[in-house]
């Protein structure tokens, strides 16, 4: 999902005391992990049968909306609506259906 949106895997890591793989993603001065279990019987697998996969959404700062939605529409990403839309704080805001991003509504936001 993230190559769609032209960010990188900085590296993956197993993390057997919680049950967990682990995959960081750098994004400018940030990072994200998420988490995938090990299995159902770890607290996130426990979490994810009780849950469901997921959160609410995720929202990702962009420099170009455009230009970031064109890339994902190249690499099979389908937004929520034809162009991006005006968001809180002076925002333009586009989504990404669950369906196509592993079970998270995705956003990307670009600053005015």
């Amino acid at each position: 999902m993230w190559e769609s949106l032209g960010l990188k895997l900085d590296h993956t890591e197993e993390v057997e005391s919680e049950g967990v793989t682990t995959a960081h993603i750098k994004v400018g001065g940030y990072e994200i992990e998420l988490l995938e279990p090990m299995g159902k019987d770890t607290p996130v697998g426990k979490f994810v049968d009780k849950k469901g996969p997921g959160i609410h959404h995720l929202a990702l700062e962009v420099d170009d909306i455009e230009e970031s939605l064109a890339k994902a529409k190249k690499n099979g990403l389908e937004p929520i609506g034809e162009a991006p839309r005006p968001g809180a704080d002076n925002t333009l805001v586009a989504f990404f259906h669950p369906k196509d991003t592993g079970g998270v509504l995705l956003e990307i936001v670009q600053c005015e």
